[in-house]
């Protein structure tokens, strides 16, 4: 009984064991519930409801199956119910039958993404609509992805073709349109490729020719058209379906091993290859529905496989001999529909077997049953020869015929030619012909088939945005009283503005619009549809519009009304003067306001096709709604009138010819911004202030003197400074150094983010009472001081005590109050202090010190029982920006600065770090889960830093292995691109920045924080902080919801020693190490060396200095060969053996660094021009360029060499300036992998004493030729051309010598 109980009792653990190695991780968890509320609960998922089930152990079925490995979620197959197709999908959701118009497919592939480990997806019948966005490409993992039979459109992305590990990619069933991504090729592990039943069009892509492995292929029920190409090369195809498309050339040769070829219902000519018969592997053909000719080749009949062969209606002719073979396999043949003659072979007999014969339609001595005459078949040729001549007459018949009405057509019509075409534009030119003048909605068909203008257009339907219509002239005259005087609003070159009430109540804006082109009404339909259309959060809605054609014939229109919302906070720039008629916007409100124009105006440029510029930006075109936000009115207009502008604007004087020309829609927002900062006098003075005052604001008197007071008393000097310097370019005289709208949105919202954190510093201030001793209760809005001794110093220190306080509130209603306590310990005070503000209260700022002595918190008026001693050595925080109370120290639910739920700390175990922890939860009252990212720093790096964290005050630590990520997805684009920062750097650091900062927003998702934190210091790079840059710019790309808070501009730490008193006060145990003299940076591609010596570019760095390499005098003596396989321009082996990346990227370093590969040193140009020098190791990134570009010269013409050269610049450029996710990086990167498609092969390279130099190259794409290159004669090269080659070249060299000598 013992034994059994002993047995019992270890199977019970071993299960146990067995199954907590596999509990689903509750982020993995909580993404599968939230696919579940995304695909809006379906039936199939109704057990998800449970949330304590584990999904891993929930038994599989036909609808659902979900695999797991390691506590990760590997696989998802969900077969749906939505089995109904609708014919006229539109691109919009359809009730039952799709998903609803909630459903949004770029959230839903943004919440697959999480899930990191998924290597199957499968999402078949599901109603899911929308386009497929870019983003797909971050389920990186992805071996088989089906989800096929929905309701997705737009164009297949390409990004699909970086999922390099895809083996399966089923899209069929859908509606996808456009092209087919000519980059397939890069999935060399696709296996199967279905895109069949979708709006596909265009060429078969080429480079699906180059996918080797590939076996299943499926493009059926497209239109494919033109020729398909050779398809030989694919080895290992079995199945093949091009059916139901447009393909019109000969048929293409087809693989040995093919068993299935389906190329019916397409417009193939010739004849049938006599390849085929060779095609022993094939079981089923099916070339019917096309137009081939000739004799079927016998040998057809008779291969070995073919269960099923139809050549139905084609223009096959000739007989079939009697002595045919038939396979035995053969069960099924149609040649029905032909021109065949003679009789039909005996194996093809319907009495013999049960083989099913279809034989009708042709020419066949079998009977005249279902069969045509013999002159049938026999007439074809001869009825062509002779109809050729036939035909020739009735064409010249034509022709004539023709011509004589085209006579008599022009003379009619000139004379109405000459009324109409003097107002009317081509209409083509200006819209895409798809566009329908009666749409209600204003989206044609093709429109909602662009990808491009889905994300837009898509909103329409589902945001409640009001649908644009026509309103008529007794509608106007009754919401305008007539156009009483009294709704007058004002005039300007855009026209009279009216305000106005509809019948239903809605106030509204009337714009009357002359017209001085005059438009027909389609024309000028067409244009007001197009406006119609720009629909964006902050442009003012326009609600329809109304016609007047002057009491005329309705071909012509002489005036417009354009009906907007009414929005009634005034426009932006009557909130730009304290003496202006509404309140003065503060610069953060400025800030936000600028910000929204941006937006608006990117969208304009390209949010939608064709864009739309010059849309006469000015601060009295901005409105602002009941809310503060800023929507811009008048845009578009230029397209209703064209020649309005030349007339110049009313009220405004005339203005220089070279104004005029500057005026695009960036030097507008330019002016803007002046005024922002200046205020609205700027305008009438425009052309002389920007002549003579400019240059005052590189000073801070001139700043002083020319920026608004409101500006200068509410603005921080760096947030001040990037604007000056937009507004510098913006308004520059050279329009080709503008930014683009791109760049102004992203200095903004830098702008504006520094603002925030200095307002949020602001709120908080150091008051010192010269000597007073003072007892403080701090509250927001107001300030009370009581003294806490009979020593009174004079109402004259209170008095400065007052004015400092009061400096300290932005808002003139606060209050000060001081109190003098009795002598008894109570809190009742005798003496009540009430002070204004000040008149020089916004010079001082946020200036000030501390109070000294103790403070006491006060609640609700009533002393509180927690005393919290302040020392003299110590400062006591006020705080005056809003309604609450604050503690002054001690724990509290919100922390000094402000309250935050979660914050996620890039943690490297560090003192700066290490202190950061407690610094965040005294100051915002938040959680820290602590984020550490293993790019290949090395395992001491990583080793004790779950205790540390905690230790210090964290609740958790994260650790990420992002090794091959990084170097799959960072590294090797840059690699490809030969992106090198001034000729050296090969951007170790500036590579691993992105990646770490995107898994920190992946976590803080997961972890659900609403912050993120770095401890960036600000110093040793430049005054910019490149590193801060790095990490913030990746936060505004892929989470700008999400809070930024950087201790180090916020905090009074300002040394190590700082941070180590901090550190023991807090109880947090202080990292004890060996402080390096030089400032490092590690990661798996380099190792980075700063300071110390090195910051003298005198000194010889120490060899003691180096880790990843060896003294290349000290290394081997011998040479080492190495082989380096290269694809499309990215590594996948050395010496033959195919490694991961990351594994191969080891691998080269240890055998560059025991040569003494790859050390820098260089002084380079830090992000605003100041230089720094810095050694750097890169041994394996060293070989790697070497062998890419050596590779390049191989098979890369002169063209595009110089080309991709030049990109690389740029694209290193974006990299060390912290750009990765700017869209200009993402587009150059495109632009390198279709370059390098070619560039691969194998390079040997030999490593010798910290050299690399190339000892041979391969490539199956090599556009070297040995006999075009050879000295010796040959037939492609003669020699004797280069005689006329030289003159030629070199005859402007020639003329110009000739005209210099008088010749």
């Amino acid at each position: 009984m013992g034994y059994l109980s002993l047995l019992l009792l270890i199977f019970l653990s071993w299960n146990f064991f067995i199954l907590g190695t596999h509990q689903l991780q509750s982020s993995q968890t909580q993404v599968l519930l939230q696919l579940r509320k995304q695909l809006e609960y379906p039936v199939q998922l109704e057990i998800w409801k449970d949330h304590t089930l584990d999904f891993c152990y929930l038994s599989s079925s036909t609808q659902v199956n979900i695999t797991c490995q390691d506590s990760f979620v590997t696989g998802i197959k969900i077969m749906g119910d939505k089995t109904v197709k609708d014919s006229n999908f539109d691109g919009f959701a359809i009730p039952t039958v799709t998903l609803s118009g909630a459903f949004s497919m770029d959230s839903f592939v943004t919440t697959l993404a999480r899930l990191t480990s998924l290597r199957v997806l499968s999402l078949v019948s599901f109603g899911i609509w929308g386009p497929l966005p870019d983003k797909i490409h971050r389920l990186s993992s992805l071996e088989y992805l089906d989800l096929s039979s929905n309701f997705l459109f737009g164009s297949v992305p390409p990004k699909i073709c970086t999922m390099v590990k895809l083996q399966a990619l089923s899209l069929d069933d859908n509606y996808f349109n456009g092209t087919v991504p000519d980059c397939l090729d890069s999935l060399s592990n696709l296996t199967v490729l279905s895109l069949g039943n979708n709006r596909l069009n265009g060429p078969f892509p080429a480079s699906i020719q180059r996918i080797a492995t590939l076996s299943d292929l499926d493009f059926s029920g497209n239109e494919i058209s033109g020729k398909l190409p050779d398809l030989s090369r694919l080895t290992s195809l079995h199945l093949l379906d091009m059916s139901k498309n447009k393909l019109d050339s000969k048929l293409p040769a087809l693989p040995k091993g093919v068993a299935m070829a389906f190329l019916g219902n397409n417009s193939f000519m010739g004849e049938i290859p006599q390849q085929y018969s060779r095609l022993v592997q094939l079981q089923h053909l099916d070339l019917s529905f096309n137009f081939l000719t000739g004799t079927p080749p016998e040998a057809l009949f008779s291969l070995p496989n073919i269960s099923y062969l139809n050549l139905a209606s084609n223009t096959l002719s000739g007989s079939l001999s009697n002595h045919i073979h038939c396979s035995s396999e053969l069960s099924f043949v149609d040649i029905s529909n032909n021109k065949l003659t003679g009789g039909l072979p005996s194996c093809l007999s319907t009495a013999l077997d049960k083989r099913v014969v279809n034989s009708d339609g042709n020419c066949l001595s079998i009977g005249f049953q279902h069969q045509h005459p013999d002159s049938y078949c026999m007439a074809v040729p001869v009825k062509k020869k002779e109809s050729r001549s036939k035909d020739m007459g009735i064409l010249v018949a034509v022709i004539g015929g023709v011509f004589v009405a085209t006579l008599l057509l022009v003379f009619g019509s000139f004379f109405v030619c000459k009324r109409c075409c003097s107002r009317s534009i081509s209409e083509q030119h200006l819209l895409h012909k798809t566009v329908q003048e009666n749409s209600t909605t204003g989206l044609s068909s093709e429109l909602l088939t662009n990808a491009r203008f889905i994300p837009q257009v898509a909103k329409l339907g589902t945001e409640g945005v009001p649908v644009c219509r026509v309103f008529s002239l007794e509608e106007l005259r009754e919401a305008t009283n007539n156009f009483d005087r009294s709704t007058f609003m004002g005039d300007g070159s855009n026209g009279k503005l009216y305000k106005g009430r509809l019948e239903n109540g809605t106030q509204v804006a009337i714009r009357c619009l002359p017209l001085s082109k005059k438009y027909t009404i389609r024309n000028l339909k067409l244009r007001l549809d197009l406006i119609a259309r720009l629909r964006h959060t902050h442009l003012v809605c326009l609600l329809g519009h109304g016609i007047d054609t002057g009491g005329q014939d309705d071909s012509s229109v002489y005036k417009v009304f354009l009906i907007y919302e009414y929005l009634p906070n005034g426009n932006f720039r009557s909130h730009l003067s304290e003496n202006g008629p509404e309140k003065a916007l503060k610069w953060s409100e400025r800030l936000s306001v600028l910000i929204g124009v941006a937006k608006a105006l990117h969208f304009l440029h390209t949010g939608v096709i064709p864009g739309f510029f010059n849309n006469r930006l000015k601060t009295n075109n901005i409105l602002l709604n009941e809310h503060g936000m800023a929507k811009l009115s008048d845009y578009g207009l230029s397209i209703i009138s064209e020649e309005n502008e030349k007339h110049g604007e009313k009220g405004d004087g005339l203005k220089s010819w070279q104004m005029t020309k500057l005026e695009d829609d960036v030097y507008s927002f330019g002016l803007i911004l002046l005024e922002s900062l200046v205020g609205p006098s700027v305008s009438a003075r425009r052309e002389a202030f920007l002549q003579n005052e400019m240059a005052s604001f590189g000073s801070q008197d001139g700043r002083r003197r020319i920026v608004d007071p409101t500006v200068l008393a509410t603005c921080s000097q760096e947030s001040l400074s990037i604007a000056i310097s937009i507004t510098n370019k913006c308004i520059s005289l050279d329009s080709s150094t503008r930014p683009s709208v791109e760049d102004i949105l992203w200095n903004l919202q830098y702008a504006a983010q520094i603002q925030a954190t200095a307002d949020g510093d602001q709120r908080y201030a150091f008051l010192r009472m010269n000597g007073c001793r003072r007892l403080c209760k701090v509250r927001l809005g107001s300030l009370l001081l009581a003294n806490d001794s009979h020593n009174w110093k004079g109402d004259l220190c209170l008095e400065a005590t007052m004015a400092q306080l009061q400096a300290i509130s932005s808002y003139s209603s606060t209050n000060l109050i001081f109190r003098r306590p009795k002598p008894e310990s109570s809190p009742y005070h005798d003496k009540l202090y009430w002070w204004r503000k000040l008149p020089f209260v916004p010079e001082l700022g946020t200036r000030g010190s501390g109070i000294n002595g103790q403070a006491i918190v006060h609640n609700n008026g009533s002393l509180s029982q927690n005393l919290t001693r302040v020392y003299s050595n110590q400062a006591i925080r006020a705080v005056v920006s809003s309604e609450k109370e604050t503690v002054t120290s001690g724990a509290s639910n919100s922390g000094l600065r402000g309250k935050l739920n979660k914050v996620v700390l890039a943690y490297s175990g560090g003192l700066d770090t290490s202190v950061i922890v407690p610094w965040l939860r005294e100051n915002y009252g938040c959680e820290v889960v602590c984020f550490t990212a293993d790019v290949g720093q090395g395992i001491k790096e990583l080793e004790g830093l779950e205790e540390k964290a905690k230790a210090s005050g964290a609740c958790q630590l994260v650790v990420k292995d992002l090794k091959e990520e990084f170097v799959k997805d960072y590294i090797f684009p840059c690699l490809r691109a030969g992106a090198i920062y001034e000729r050296k750097y090969l951007l170790g650091t500036s590579m691993a920045r992105p990646v770490i900062a995107k898994a920190m927003v992946d976590v803080a998702k997961e972890v659900g924080a609403d912050a993120v934190s770095h401890g960036c210091t600000g110093k040793g790079n430049d005054q910019a902080c490149i590193e801060i840059v790095r990490f913030e710019l990746t936060f505004f790309a892929l989470n700008p919801e999400l809070n930024v808070v950087a201790p180090w501009r916020e905090w009074e730490i300002r040394g190590r020693e700082d941070a180590i008193e901090y550190a023991k006060k807090h109880n947090v145990p202080v990292p004890v190490t060996k402080k390096s003299i030089y400032s490092r940076d590690r990661n798996l591609w380099h190792l980075s060396h700063e300071g110390d010596i090195l910051e003298d570019p005198e000194n010889e760095p120490k060899n003691d200095m180096y880790m990843m390499s060896v003294d290349p005098e000290h290394a081997p003596d011998q040479p080492e060969y190495i082989e380096i396989g290269m694809v499309s321009g990215l590594p996948v082996s050395v010496n033959g053996e195919e490694l991961s990346p990351a594994s191969l990227l080891s691998k080269l370093n240890e055998i560059g660094g025991r040569h003494g590969i790859g050390r820098i040193d260089m002084v380079e140009n830090r992000l605003v021009g100041m230089k720094s020098r810095g050694v750097y190791e890169t041994p394996g990134g060293t070989i790697l360029f070497t062998a890419a570009r050596e590779l390049e010269s191989l098979t890369l013409d002169r063209e595009s060499i110089q080309q991709k050269d030049s990109l690389a610049l740029k694209y290193a450029e974006l990299v060390y300036a912290g750009r990765w996710f700017d869209p200009l990086r993402e587009s150059i990167d495109a632009f390198m992998k279709k370059i390098t498609e070619t560039t691969t092969g194998s390079v040997r390279l030999k490593l010798y004493k910290g050299s690399v130099t190339v000892a041979g190259l391969k490539s199956p794409y090599s556009l070297y030729r040995q006999d075009i290159s050879s000295f010796e004669s040959g037939q492609i090269y003669d020699q004797a051309d280069a005689a006329g080659f030289i003159r030629l070249y070199g005859l402007p060299m020639k003329v110009r010598a000739m005209l210099e000598k008088g010749i």
